[in-house]
């Protein structure tokens, strides 16, 4: 179900028509040569039970094209229409070949002309399964042909449990069955996602090294030692220079199971360390950072103590009560950020794309 054909000697595309014109269409075409652009068989022009225009084939053929959902062809239309209207020529099911002549056909491809050349991008829509490792194959095929592309996904590849993180495979999730769509985990609709993603507003960060600030949340909860009301960091908090909103977050326990990273906190614990001096400890109602030993756990660790009697406050409980202080939205964040600089180790455990509002800036 091709969105473009071949009406007379011009490229015609459905998601360009308004309703009258569409409809008159549909009562004109016999008067002209219409045709598929997937296979050049005879078209007749249609509306989906969705709602979007299309060229169906007029009759069974040859034509080896997939079969499309309602859905897929919905969104194909949506992307289309909102990168045409961000200022780029627009071709949907547009055909190539890398320079060794494998083949391929993005959903849309736009592309547009700038003071330093063509940019060029293609838009995939992956309404039914795929795995990681196919959609890695075919945006490396794309990297090839010198496009860059974005992929949008109805489901997490079949192959992870986990949204990659790649800076070289943009690659979001779509909420809804429409004819309103969600970009995940960015909540952005549809047509707002692929607009600022074709005018700059996708960032991955951190993609290098570089500046960055340090921040922290904390909760209370009662020392298990002296029963008095204490003040523990459940968060460390890794934020962009100019882009407060672009940020990362860890808990404060190295083996928990909630946080923007699933490689620890460690790293980041050192960073606080070495900046959370006794002046802001005594700020936030602090006790001590320091290494303890634990009986429970027959080791030594870095933890936090009560400001008043020194007790370790065990990661354990820390956890359990970052998990409670969540529910019930208690986190406090602290008004301290502290300029650290990237390292390697950071970058590692928290990098992702972000989605710049238009508003966002220092």
């Amino acid at each position: 179900m091709p969105l473009r054909a071949q009406l007379d000697d011009q490229t015609v595309q459905a998601w360009q028509y308004d309703p009258p014109t569409w409809a008159h269409l549909k009562q004109t075409y016999r008067q002209h040569t219409l045709r598929t652009s997937c296979c050049d068989q005879p078209a007749i022009p249609k509306t989906s039970t969705l709602g979007t225009p299309f060229f169906a084939h007029a009759r069974r053929g040859p034509c080896t094209t997939a079969p499309e959902t309602q859905e897929h062809l919905l969104l194909k239309a949506q992307v289309a229409l909102a990168a045409h209207d961000a200022g780029w020529t627009v071709t949907t099911e547009y055909p190539g070949h890398t320079p060794t002549g494998e083949p391929w056909v993005a959903d849309v491809y736009a592309e547009r002309q700038t003071p330093t050349g063509t940019q060029r991008i293609a838009i995939e829509i992956q309404w039914s399964p795929q795995s990681l490792q196919e959609t890695q194959h075919r945006q490396e095929r794309y990297a090839r042909s010198g496009i860059h592309a974005l992929w949008l996904m109805r489901r997490l590849p079949t192959d992870t449990d986990d949204l990659p993180s790649d800076s070289q495979l943009p690659l979001f999730l779509l909420d809804g069955t429409g004819p309103d769509f969600l970009v995940q985990p960015m909540e952005a609709p549809l047509s707002t996602f692929i607009q600022g993603a074709l005018g700059g507003q996708l960032l991955y960060w951190p993609r290098q090294p570089g500046p960055a600030r340090l921040g922290l949340s904390t909760f209370t909860m009662p020392c298990w030692r002296c029963h008095r009301t204490i003040s523990l960091i459940g968060q460390i908090h890794l934020q962009h220079p100019r882009y407060p909103h672009v940020t990362f977050w860890v808990p404060w326990a190295t083996q928990s199971s909630v946080g923007d990273s699933d490689e620890g906190s460690a790293a980041f614990q050192a960073l606080l360390v070495d900046r959370l001096d006794d002046q802001h400890r005594a700020t936030l109602g602090l006790g001590t950072l320091k290494i303890r030993s634990s009986r429970t756990l027959q080791d030594a660790y870095l933890s936090q103590g009560c400001p008043h009697c020194d007790a370790l406050q065990g990661d354990h409980f820390v956890n359990q009560h970052l998990l409670e202080a969540l529910r019930e939205d208690t986190l406090q964040a602290a008004p301290l950020w502290w300029p650290v600089s990237l390292t390697s180790d950071l970058m590692h455990s928290a990098s992702a794309w972000f989605f710049l509002s238009r508003t966002s800036g220092p």
